[in-house]
């Protein structure tokens, strides 16, 4: 069961980071690509929901990856409210642009610290220990989302196109 859930949340991993990819690419440039964007918050949140079932160790707690899966969720829902219920109307526009930059980085580092964790677990010296490199590696990583979001939600909320 657990293997079947696994490759269930893969697939829809990458596809909402693919599809997280394209409806970012049009936000920077001031378009909203609306069947992307809906793919892409519906993948997000299944692949959020099947990540917060996948183990949990009750004396640890929530993991970190199923904390980021947590706020992917509440960004989603943030996204959804921008776009569904206030139709990206003057500030909604920025909001929905940085909610959906910020689910497709928690989506992102979620599936890369599970990749890191698979591999760490495969025995390779060089993946046994988080050091310093990682580190900066997760600091650049989101400073670019954070440099991706801030132009996003500028260009998307000076953008006046509508749905493609």
């Amino acid at each position: 069961m657990l293997t079947i859930l696994t490759a269930i949340h893969i697939a829809f991993s990458l596809l909402a980071i693919g599809s997280g990819a394209v409806v970012l690419s049009g936000l920077l440039t001031g378009k909203l690509f609306g069947k992307w964007a809906l793919i892409f918050l519906k993948c997000s949140l299944i692949t959020s929901v099947i990540g917060l079932f996948l183990p949990f160790h009750p004396l640890q707690g929530f993991t970190p990856t199923q904390t980021a899966f947590m706020l992917s969720v509440y960004a989603a829902g943030v996204a959804t409210l921008a776009w569904r219920k206030y139709h990206l109307a003057g500030i909604w526009r920025s909001i929905f642009a940085l909610a959906a930059t910020i689910v497709l980085y928690l989506n992102s580092v979620a599936f890369l610290v599970q990749v890191f964790e698979l591999v760490s677990h495969s025995r390779m010296p060089v993946f046994s220990r988080p050091g310093p490199t990682l580190m900066v590696a997760q600091i650049l990583f989101m400073a670019f989302f954070v440099g991706l979001g801030i132009v996003a939600a500028k260009r998307f909320h000076d953008g006046r196109a509508g749905l493609f």
